[in-house]
């Protein structure tokens, strides 16, 4: 495998990158596949166990998390929208983009 690994490196007229070889494909596969269930992604990549993905190969992506956060932020929106009953530990914004405040417990 490395020297095929070689071979590829030197036919591109890519300089060799300590740590850049098989794993890196793999850890690439791991990363740019997470949205795939354990299983197939353990599967799609030939691991036999997911510990040596979640361990090893997979990394947390800052951006993915904002994504995530921002969409779960927008559902609970639609969802309190959707009610009728006040949550008043959440700050609500009017037509004029002004923070209401909620009014102060006797």
């Amino acid at each position: 495998m490395l020297r095929w690994w070689s071979d590829l490196e030197t036919g591109a007229k890519l300089r060799r990158i300590p740590g850049r070889g098989w794993h890196s494909l793999r850890r690439k596969f791991a990363d740019d596949n997470d949205v795939l269930p354990l299983s197939q992604l353990m599967a799609g990549g030939g691991w036999k166990s997911g510990r040596t993905i979640t361990e090893t190969y997979q990394a947390p992506d800052l951006d993915k998390l904002r994504l995530a956060m921002e969409q779960r932020a927008e559902r609970r929106g639609q969802k309190l929208a959707a009610t009728t009953t006040t949550n008043y530990n959440q700050h609500s914004v009017t037509e004029g983009a002004m923070l209401l405040e909620a009014p102060a417990a006797n």
